[in-house]
């Protein structure tokens, strides 16, 4: 049987950050990528927000932070001007304040016997608020070895 050709969806989830689609990974499915794609490209348009002078933030809550990538997009968007605040609850291995690297970056660390089970993506935007809920960490075994979903919250009431 053969597979249905999907890669112009799975651009869709990249390129198209103005449509409210649901952002998926299947492990073993080869759309694990779309996942990460998606969170550097939403990292990217506040980086360049930011750079042409436009209100430009990320707030992340998540349990863990250690995927390279996204670590690096990270820092990309504090030197660039993106006030950057993280909730992470166990591991990180982003390193917050560091001077010409990280210094818009805050880290706040929340440790208790119980996993947190919701993580929430917050992106500016340009004054249009996006947020995001979901079961991923930013980790690559999150990205590329699980089936994760996050998904937009679109009511503004909600979202807000």
């Amino acid at each position: 049987m053969r597979k249905p050709d999907d890669n112009k969806y799975r651009q869709m989830i990249v390129e198209n950050l103005d449509n409210s689609l649901l952002v998926e990974a299947g492990a073993g499915s080869g759309k694990t990528t779309s996942l990460v794609a998606r969170m550097l490209a939403l990292i990217a348009r506040e980086t360049e927000a930011a750079r042409s002078g436009q209100p430009a933030r990320i707030i992340a809550k998540m349990n863990a932070l250690v995927d390279k990538e996204i670590i690096e997009a990270l820092y990309e968007a504090s030197r660039s001007g993106v006030e950057i605040d993280l909730i992470i609850r166990g591991v990180c291995c982003l390193r917050p304040g560091v001077k010409g690297v990280s210094e818009r970056i805050r880290v706040r660390s929340i440790v208790d016997r119980f996993l947190e089970h919701s993580r929430v993506f917050y992106f500016e935007n340009g004054c249009r608020p996006e947020v995001y809920l979901g079961s991923a960490d930013w980790m690559p075994r999150n990205f590329f070895k699980r089936i994760e979903v996050v998904f937009p919250i679109e009511d503004g009431i909600l979202r807000d």
